[in-house]
């Protein structure tokens, strides 16, 4: 889940969650626009804790729908989009 939604600030927070705590997981999260251009660095996150929250800089993107790919160390891609209003 990512909030808030529009993002219309300088920061948008991804919440990662597990149905268990267990061992820590890797996971990176990429955040592309429409036209599919890598917009911001990869954030690399180890997951210790059942939940997770992941703050995301916005401030330098314009208006528009951003997608965030989030990859973990098992190879499981989730998706999410992301609007943001100025």
């Amino acid at each position: 889940r990512i909030f808030p939604l529009p993002g219309d600030g300088d920061i948008s927070y991804l919440t990662l969650a597990r149905n268990a705590q267990g061992s820590p997981i890797e996971v990176s999260v990429r955040v592309y626009d429409d036209m599919g251009k890598q917009v911001l660095p990869i954030m690399y996150q180890t997951v210790y804790e059942k939940e997770m929250i992941i703050p995301i800089s916005t401030g330098l993107l314009p208006s528009g729908i951003y997608h965030l790919s989030i990859h973990d160390s098992f190879g499981i891609v989730q998706s999410l989009s992301l609007p943001i209003i100025r």
